[in-house]
């Protein structure tokens, strides 16, 4: 469970792919055509049980960019290098929070998991920190897997 904050000195509407980032399907590691279930870990199951309202357990990394990511990079790369190889991402909570089934990855709509936020004032570490906050104190829907992206475009210019 978590959610990614990615900084970037991309404009959100414009186009084109960042080079470097495009990565291709992982061809020995194909994503399974129907659904399948495993037991959840220990871990796992712990961090379910033990959230409540007042207790989230919702990690928020930051991944500041100098260089520009797009929206459509985004999708791309969580499709390819986060959906594809790491079956744990494209898995949902089953049952009383006992196992996962892992999902096709046709089944999973990466855009409902990616968000873009523009802060009022680009170079504000405080407004950056506050958008954290938010994110951290959200509980993730148990009806998709339990990630989000959130891309804030032009962080101090990418800095």
């Amino acid at each position: 469970f978590f959610s990614l904050i990615f900084c970037s000195s991309m404009d959100p509407k414009s186009e084109g792919a960042t080079e470097g980032l495009r990565a291709e399907p992982a061809a020995d590691n194909p994503a399974p055509l129907e659904a399948t279930q495993r037991k959840m870990t220990n871990l796992g199951r712990s961090t379910l049980v033990t959230e409540t309202s007042t207790n989230l357990s919702i990690p928020v990394f930051v991944c500041t960019m100098e260089g520009e990511l797009t929206y459509d990079d985004v999708v791309h790369l969580m499709t390819e290098r986060l959906l594809r190889q790491h079956p744990r991402f494209r898995s949902v909570v089953q049952g009383n929070d006992e196992s996962w089934l892992e999902l096709p990855i046709d089944q999973i709509k990466v855009q409902d998991h990616i968000k873009v936020h523009e802060l009022r004032d680009p170079d504000s570490e405080t407004e950056l920190h506050s958008l954290m906050g938010l994110y951290m104190g959200l509980p993730l829907s148990k009806t998709r897997p339990l990630w989000q992206v959130v891309l804030v475009p032009r962080f101090k210019g990418g800095s």
